[in-house]
């Protein structure tokens, strides 16, 4: 309401004149976002201290600085299954056929910024630098990041000479992750002004990447306990995976607080409840399979399965070949409607933004695609998703038409032929995944060119004609 606004801009205003902050856009008083996070009671941060003045240009350097960090460490540290990006997890993903993984499950960390200690996470990044510099034999006084100004994939450990490269020293940015871990802080709530003094902020530069840091130091020092799972081995591709005497092998990813674990062989089923057990002792954290709820405790070994519905995609697999595609997170298996209309009303959407949107979230998962199949199939989710939230059919299927021409601009299949089946599928839509399938089997058995395609979509759906 408007009172309670006003009543905490003047509360804001007695907190920084009884500190005598100086509120100013170069000074040392920073408003960032208001209370709350939309899946639990957490609290942000919306006010920091800081003496003397860093720049938030600075910050977002030594956040760049600490991934390098973290990339580096997690390269010289066997069996580690972090990833840092999206990309990253698409290509683990895409690697599963070459070992045949028959199925796949989720776990999920819990509360783990609220159940992490800024301390833990400094004395961790101390540890994890010192064993660098004695496992990487450096003997430099001060060691150094450089951070190209164009591309982040040219960043790497060193001091870069070049003009176009940024440099950070690791005494900076133990200063600057220091600063935001325990002073940076504060947040208004209820009239007051408190701290997360024993918790991770959550917003801040450093959060995601101190968060971690934790769980790939933590699975360093008690790399131990993992032996149980079985023997550490690696694919052609370099990812770890556990082989027991059974014949059981593991595949863990590790994206923020999401755990993917891909498995085969005679106690499959068991994978999830064995990898939760051992995060859970080796993290001290709550790791949990989609299994137990508020009125479940225990897992109930249906989570590993050959569907998966995760980081905005799902995998089918089938007798050890997956197929992935696009799958927004609003849709039901059977990709119905979970809840309301997730995309704007049809009146506030033109056909621009619409295919600007479709572009988008096609464009950022394109990693997790190889196959005409998926693309198409993806391309049938939005336009499921769009005809459910009431778009016009006509103006939906232009904009579906020109996304899927862009997406397939990078790729060598048939773009002509791909805005065909938009056109062939939407007289059938809205409808189930199911009739989805069956038609793009016919459509792939009739316009394919290469009759690899279609048995590949075969062997990974069962889909026969």
């Amino acid at each position: 309401s408007t009172e309670s606004r006003s009543d905490l801009l003047q509360g804001l205003l007695d907190l920084v004149q009884s500190k005598g902050w100086v509120a100013s856009d170069k000074a040392r008083l920073a408003l960032l976002y208001l209370i709350g996070k939309g899946k639990s009671l957490s609290l942000k941060p919306i006010c920091a201290q800081s003496a003397p003045v860093i720049p938030r240009w600075r910050l977002r350097l030594a956040a760049r600085a600490f991934t390098c960090f973290l990339k580096f460490l997690s390269s010289h540290i066997t069996g580690s299954f972090l990833h840092q990006s999206i990309q990253d997890v698409g290509r683990w993903m895409l690697n599963l056929d070459t070992w045949q993984c028959t199925v796949i499950g989720e776990a999920d960390c819990k509360d783990q910024f609220n159940r992490i200690l800024p301390s833990d996470v400094l004395r961790h990044f101390h540890e994890a630098t010192e064993w660098l510099r004695s496992e990487c034999r450096w003997r430099a006084p001060q060691m150094f990041w450089s951070l190209h100004k164009y591309d982040k994939t040219l960043d790497r450990a060193g001091k870069a000479a070049a003009f176009n490269f940024d440099v950070i020293s690791h005494q900076e940015l133990t200063e600057l992750l220091q600063f935001c871990l325990q002073n940076d802080s504060f947040c208004v709530a209820a009239g007051s002004c408190w701290s997360r003094a024993f918790a991770l902020p959550m917003g801040g530069p450093f959060s995601a990447q101190a968060a971690d840091l934790h769980s790939l130091w933590c699975f360093h020092l008690r790399k131990q306990q993992f032996y149980s799972l079985g023997k550490l081995s690696f694919s052609d591709a370099g990812y770890p995976l556990w082989v027991n005497s059974r014949g059981r092998v593991i595949s863990l990813a590790q994206f923020r607080d999401n755990i993917l674990v891909a498995s085969k062989g005679p106690g499959s089923s068991w994978a999830m409840v064995d990898v939760c057990n051992i995060l859970q002792r080796a993290w001290s954290l709550r790791v949990l399979c989609p299994c137990i709820s508020d009125s479940v405790d225990t897992c109930q070994l249906t989570c590993m399965s050959g569907q998966l519905h995760a980081l905005g995609v799902a995998m089918d697999r089938r007798d050890g070949y997956g197929e992935v595609y696009v799958h927004p997170s609003a849709l039901t298996p059977d990709w119905g409607l979970k809840q309301g209309a997730p995309l704007q009303s049809p009146w506030a959407v033109n056909e621009t933004s619409l295919a600007n949107l479709f572009t988008g979230v096609l464009m950022n998962c394109r990693v997790f695609l190889k196959s005409w199949a998926e693309y198409l199939l993806s391309a049938a989710a939005w336009l499921q998703i769009s005809l459910l939230c009431h778009h016009q059919r006509a103006m939906t299927v232009r904009a579906c038409q020109k996304s899927l021409h862009r997406l397939l601009s990078y790729t060598p299949h048939n773009a002509g032929l791909s805005q065909r089946w938009i056109t062939y599928i939407s007289h059938d839509m809205p409808c189930s995944k199911t009739t989805v399938r069956s038609k793009l089997g016919q459509w792939l058995r009739v316009h394919a060119t290469c009759c690899r395609e279609y048995q590949r979509y075969q062997r990974s759906t069962g889909y026969t004609h």
